[in-house]
């Protein structure tokens, strides 16, 4: 297990208080994965501090059941896929540093039902009928990144036609260069396959729907 400092226990057990319905943390481990241990650490430890039930424990191989990931459209390792009944984020690599805030938020947000966000917003990401995928490239020494995560993760439950991925830069570099990551967060936003535009930067919600309403047509 993982050392987490009295404050952050704090901060993470007062969240788990009014957790509702049981959220699933599916981890796929890769092969000569060098932060896989790291994050079976850091999402046990989350397990432990949750009321008995409502956070689930799964791991999984990422090449030996790759059946499995399919399904769950997973499509590199390591990846957690955190899951509530239909809803689902996803976060490829180490979710430390500045990241591990993203981590409890969501589970918070999948478990309780309740993403808060503008009624504008929430209406135009209920009429997107395109695959809509947004990628975030950040670094766990961000303090700008937990915002753009946080940000396509909610959007990302609104409507299960978005997808939202945390992407660890460092560890997917080939990836962050395929992207030319040379700044986080940078979000490059995919629909239906097609990579169309990308945002860099932690933009506040009305910034981040436009970028969406500018891309995708409802």
């Amino acid at each position: 297990m993982i050392e987490i400092d009295p404050q952050t226990k704090q901060f993470v057990e007062n969240s788990f208080k009014n957790l509702n319905n049981p959220v699933k943390m599916i981890f796929f481990k890769g092969q000569n994965c060098q932060y896989c241990d790291a994050i079976k650490e850091i999402l046990t430890t989350v397990q432990g501090l949750a009321p008995e039930g409502k956070i689930l424990y799964e791991e999984h191989s990422f090449e030996d059941e790759n059946d499995l990931a399919k399904q769950l459209n997973v499509d590199k390792a390591p990846a957690t896929v955190l899951k509530a009944g239909e809803k689902k984020v996803y976060f490829y690599g180490v979710m430390s540093g500045y990241e591990f805030g993203s981590l409890i938020e969501d589970i918070v947000d999948l478990s309780t039902d309740e993403v808060k966000l503008e009624d504008e917003t929430i209406k135009f990401l209920e009429k997107i009928k395109d695959d809509v995928r947004m990628q975030v490239f950040v670094t766990p020494t961000c303090p700008y990144c937990p915002r753009a995560v946080r940000m396509a993760h909610k959007f990302a439950m609104i409507n299960p036609k978005i997808r939202a991925d945390m992407v660890e830069a460092i560890e997917f570099q080939e990836l962050s260069n395929q992207y030319m990551v040379s700044g986080v967060p940078k979000t490059v936003l995919t629909v239906n396959g097609e990579d169309v535009d990308s945002l860099v930067g932690a933009a506040p919600e009305p910034y981040f729907l436009d970028f969406l309403k500018k891309n995708i047509k409802v």
